[in-house]
């Protein structure tokens, strides 16, 4: 079969597997060039190989320390990082209403729902079920921001707590220092007397 395409195109074995492998280059290295220039994601901060392929992610779960690995991007990046051409990694809980209530429908891998103990257990955005999973998400989310908003009041209040506190001892300490001049004033007074 070699010899009849050589005798029609000229073209040996080798030259066969060199253009072979430049086709298959340029494909890879488009792929790559598209994934990093992908809208919505090309902004978010992460490891470069991460924004190319998914060989760094793979990489992490290999060695087995991926939760070290990505407590670590997250302490570097912040709270949402990119881990591949399509992932992102998110380590904030206080994240969830920007992601999720943000007036976009950001749905989980379709990979997720083979996970599922049970079929009526879905994961939190389901492809499926998405009006039903965002209500819960909507509930989580408005937890979360009362959650947050009572901490600021409470701080609030504890702040003014202390304001007052301090103020009293301010108002307490002139008083004393007024008294301590009244006291000066009367001993100089009898001096000069």
């Amino acid at each position: 079969m070699m010899s009849i395409f050589q005798e029609n195109h000229g073209a040996t074995a080798g030259q066969l597997v060199l253009v072979t492998s430049v086709l298959l280059s340029i494909a890879l290295l488009s792929s790559c060039v598209i994934s990093y220039f992908r809208s919505g994601l090309r902004e978010l901060p992460g490891p470069l190989l991460a924004r190319f392929t998914m060989l760094w992610k793979v990489w992490v779960h290999i060695k087995g320390d991926g939760h070290v690995v990505y407590q670590n991007i997250h302490k570097r990046y912040g709270p949402i990082v990119r881990t591949g051409p399509n992932s992102v990694s998110i380590g904030d809980a206080a994240m969830i209403p920007n992601i999720y209530l943000s007036g976009h429908l950001y749905l989980k891998s379709s990979d997720l729902a083979r996970y599922s103990i049970r079929r009526d257990l879905t994961t939190l955005i389901h492809k499926e079920r998405p009006s039903e999973d965002t209500k819960e998400l909507f509930s989580l989310a408005r937890m979360e921001l009362m959650r947050q908003n009572r901490a600021i009041s409470m701080e609030a209040g504890e702040l003014k707590r202390q304001r007052e506190d301090l103020t009293r001892s301010i108002d307490t300490t002139r008083r004393v220092f007024n008294h301590l001049d009244d006291l000066e004033k009367q001993a100089l007074e009898a001096q000069a007397e």
